[in-house]
């Protein structure tokens, strides 16, 4: 494990110090032995010849004098970008950490607690990872937590442009970008639309679309169609599913001159699965999308859940915000051959790609 420890730290620190590049070998072996984001029990796994709080102070001096953090996302972007394609699908979504007894917390605020669906002090995060052709599990692009009290922020729509513009910065207009209801917004489909860039949106029951020439509310649409094509896929149980397709023209009212395609999905449930898409239909790309990011998204949310829940996000103390932002979208290529190995002794750890 330390040996593939030290092979990723020197990828990911091409062109940084030898300090800084120790500091990064031992904060990712800490973050791995000891599955948790906290200096202490980074710390501990180190298990060095030292007193505990000595290990704690250099980490923690380390830490705040680290500015490599933009770098080391550049290395990590530029050893995953062989996995990239034109069918590569960029899943995003916003989640939240919440921290109902963070009172002093760093810009602590109240948010949405989507676990209890209820309000709770915490952060807002949004995430993007990326589903492949070679890899069976999600790859991650970009991680951000954020507060709305903290210095510089306007708003959660321009945090999630800042992490668009992030893909397209290193990746062009590669791929598809799969976002889910809280994203079915005017302001989205312009921006993909402007930028030229494929898309996927789930769409919200109460949206109103042009079809034929007359605005119609989306779901009636789509009770107009049974599913034309049908695809057969597994579920995370192992379970052989049958799901059926059908495809619409439409507009939308806020984009008349733009030909958009809706997809009806049955078989997810009561009510049927819509999505907006510039793609055209029967598109190979469209197809490999809507399966990777909407019909087998469990892979997505149990990624973004292994996040939270295998290194402890919860534990996130003063400070320990800047950690994640410089140091956890450059471990995730490490993540794989550690926890493939984990299982292999019958624990039930979820790996990770690359």
């Amino acid at each position: 494990m330390k040996r593939k420890n030290t092979n990723f730290s020197k990828k990911i620190s091409k062109n940084i110090s030898k300090p800084k590049t120790k500091f990064v070998t031992q904060t990712i072996y800490g973050l791995l032995k000891g599955q948790s984001i906290l200096l202490s029990d980074i710390a501990r796994s180190l298990k060095e010849k030292i007193t505990l709080k000595k290990t704690i102070d250099r980490l923690s001096r380390n830490l705040k004098n680290f500015d490599e953090h933009k770098n080391i996302k550049e290395n990590y972007i530029n050893n995953i970008s062989s996995y990239i394609t034109d069918n590569t699908v960029f899943c995003c979504d916003k989640s939240d950490i919440a921290k109902p007894y963070g009172e002093k917390m760093e810009a602590i605020d109240y948010i949405r607690d989507g676990s209890k669906n209820e309000r709770a002090k915490g952060y807002d995060t949004f995430e993007i990872a990326a589903l492949t052709d070679k890899k069976q599990l999600p790859i991650g692009i970009y991680s951000k937590i954020y507060s709305r009290l903290e210095k510089g922020f306007k708003s959660r729509n321009i945090e999630a442009f800042k992490g668009l513009d992030f893909v397209e910065k290193h990746f062009s207009n590669k791929g598809v970008y799969a976002l889910d209801r809280g994203y079915d917004a005017n302001k989205y489909y312009k921006y993909f639309i402007k930028g030229n860039k494929d898309f996927v949106i789930r769409s919200k029951n109460n949206r109103n679309v042009i079809y034929k020439g007359k605005s119609i509310n989306i779901l009636k649409i789509a009770n107009l169609y049974k599913g034309k094509y049908v695809n057969y896929y597994t579920d995370k149980q192992g379970r052989k599913r049958k799901v059926k397709f059908s495809y619409a023209p439409i507009k939308l009212p806020a984009l008349k001159n733009k030909d958009l395609t809706l997809v009806i999905i049955h078989g997810r449930g009561k009510e049927p699965m819509m999505l907006i898409t510039n793609i055209k239909p029967k598109a190979k790309k469209l197809t490999l999308a809507i399966l990777k990011a909407y019909i087998k998204r469990w892979k997505i949310e149990e990624y973004f859940r292994f996040k939270k829940q295998q290194f402890d996000y919860y534990a996130i103390a003063d400070g320990i915000k800047g950690i994640l932002e410089k140091t956890t979208s450059g471990i995730k290529k490490f993540l794989k051959s550690y926890y493939l190995n984990r299982q292999s002794h019958n624990l039930r750890l979820l790996s990770l790609p690359i």
